[in-house]
């Protein structure tokens, strides 16, 4: 109870910091999956998960430019991150353990406006035969607007129960004012999926947020997958409240349905956390 309380002191101690650049970023996340199985597929499954990370700038953040959650992308700002989470999955009458962490660093030239990242993610699942995910990857691509992006990515999955995998991906990302501090970003993504155990797909995602002010952003976004005979849908909402520049709030919602012949997936994750930058 102590760890907690000091916790939530320190979190609303920080919101009457002083508003200043920074060059850290905190995060603490909690997410909660249902997922229901078709009959004679999988028993129906629950998990849950808790993710501390940070990410280092490696300039401060300038918030004069956009809303507060595009900091970094108004700024330009190169930056390096990791991530380490724990939880548990439960399918009916089991519970097995449940971490993954993450390596990112990305590097953006201020002037032309070029960048480069890599990206490093290892989960790991405690069962009578324990399972390993790996993903790595990496993406480049160019501002060719002040607020307007280009990327191609590749990125490499290594999973000891479904097979590897590869995704190539060319996405687009877009932010802009449409009025006195009122903004939109808008993004969409288009992949191709190379699969070892089943027929090879495409993945087609879009989302956009709007900032009602610099502090709010209010979200939607959704997705396509189709790969050999199944079609998987994706949608969800999103919004995040800056208490001011250091503190933040933020809880989304995703929808995951996916059909094949002869079975069926459903799944809900709700997912809530905090941000405090220093």
């Amino acid at each position: 109870m102590k760890t907690y309380l000091s916790l939530v002191a320190a979190l609303f101690a920080t919101s009457t910091l002083p508003a200043s650049a920074q060059n850290l970023e905190t995060n603490l996340n909690l997410a909660f999956t249902d997922t229901q199985f078709s009959k004679n597929v999988s028993p129906d499954s629950t998990s849950y998960r808790v993710q501390a990370g940070a990410t280092y700038y490696l300039t401060p953040l300038d918030y004069g430019q956009g809303p507060y959650a595009l900091a970094a992308f108004y700024g330009r700002n190169s930056s390096v991150s990791a991530s380490y989470s724990l939880g548990e999955y439960k399918p009916k009458g089991d519970a097995f353990d449940l971490n993954a962490f993450t390596l990112r660093g990305n590097y953006i030239h201020q002037e032309t406006g070029w960048f480069a990242d890599a990206k490093y993610l290892q989960t790991d699942l405690d069962t009578s035969f324990d399972s390993k995910t790996v993903q790595y990857g990496g993406s480049v691509g160019k501002y060719f607007a002040p607020t307007s992006i280009v990327s191609l990515s590749f990125m490499r999955t290594e999973d000891d129960i479904n097979g590897d995998s590869s995704r190539y991906t060319l996405s687009n990302f877009h932010a802009q004012e449409i009025g006195e501090d009122r903004f939109f970003d808008a993004g969409f993504a288009v992949s191709y999926l190379d699969q070892e155990r089943e027929d090879d797909g495409y993945l087609l995602e879009l989302a956009s947020t709007y900032y009602p002010t610099k502090k709010l952003g209010v979200g939607l976004r959704g997705a396509y997958a189709h790969v050999g005979e199944k079609d998987e849908f994706t949608y969800g909402a999103t919004s995040e409240y800056f208490v001011n520049e250091n503190l933040a709030f933020n809880a989304s919602y995703t929808r995951l349905d996916s059909k094949a012949d002869g079975f069926s997936i459903a799944s809900n994750v709700f997912q809530f956390g905090t941000k405090v930058r220093f």
